[in-house]
């Protein structure tokens, strides 16, 4: 298994008919060719799931795959399915977000938009976050807080992005030790 075959492969099954499948849900020609201009924009691959990750199975459902970047390098793929893009699973599982790269931009304090599902994310042309990983660490969150200004598409994507950093861990008594002087 490699990522770099799957997505090969992923790529070589786009037909006109899943074009047309994601025109009618809502993503434009010009968002498509904007995440195209910096990685392959999505691909079909037949996949079996399990609760959190995808493989390739030519008796599977069919999905939509996306690739993962971070720091301009693939990490991972995230697949889905357009009637139910809401759920997906990962290929590695290493994935925090959809769009990493963006919390490292040169304008990193500004405001940021946050997709809810990796379809929604290629609907704003991949300039965009998504959380993979509502679980990750509160540290990997972190470079959310710095933003001016968070902005999600609906009002229950805002109130589970706020009720997750709210969520933050305990920070621990931090004392000076005393020296004995003897």
């Amino acid at each position: 298994m490699t990522l770099e075959r799957d997505l090969m492969a992923a790529q070589r099954n786009v037909r006109q008919v899943h074009i047309d499948r994601l025109l009618d849900l809502g993503l434009t020609s010009p968002a498509l060719a904007k995440v195209g201009y910096s990685q392959l924009p999505f691909g079909v691959l037949r996949i079996a799931t399990d609760d959190a990750r995808w493989w390739p199975d030519p008796e599977g459902f069919s999905a939509m795959v996306v690739p993962v970047l971070e720091n301009g390098r693939e990490i991972d793929i995230v697949a889905f399915r357009t009637h139910q893009p809401a759920r997906w699973w990962w290929r590695i599982g290493c994935a925090t977000f959809l769009g990493a790269d963006l919390l490292h931009s040169l304008w990193e304090d500004g405001p940021l938009r946050i997709a809810a599902t990796p379809l929604e994310w290629l609907r704003e042309g991949g300039e965009a976050l998504t959380i993979l990983d509502w679980d990750a660490p509160y540290f990997d969150l972190i470079p959310l807080l710095s933003r001016e200004r968070l902005i999600c598409a609906d009002d229950l994507l805002a109130a589970r992005l706020g009720k997750r950093l709210a969520d933050r861990p305990q920070l621990p008594s931090i004392i000076t030790r005393v020296a004995s002087h003897a």
